[in-house]
């Protein structure tokens, strides 16, 4: 998986690749507390076969805080920063 850590502007987005590596997975992504209804995060689940890929698109709204979303299986975390505009 790459990156481990996007740095977003307020409002803007950014994207990060899952790859199923040894077999088939089954993922999902879920939000800090901090960050639920206040990010979209796209596909937040799927399965994938052994080594195919995925893009997952993060996008954050006008009002959201730092936080990290975790993706399992695996428990790897995705630290979110939202700098600001400009």
């Amino acid at each position: 998986m790459s990156p481990t850590t996007i740095v977003l502007d307020l409002g803007g987005s950014a994207t990060f690749t899952l790859r199923a590596s040894g077999g088939p997975v089954t993922w999902s992504i879920a939000e800090s507390s901090s960050l639920i209804g206040k990010l979209t995060v796209a596909p937040a689940s799927g399965t994938l076969a052994a080594g195919q890929s995925t893009t997952v698109s993060v996008s954050a709204g006008l009002l959201t805080l730092d936080g990290s979303l975790t993706v399992e299986p695996g428990g790897i975390t995705v630290t979110v920063v939202i700098g600001a505009l400009g």
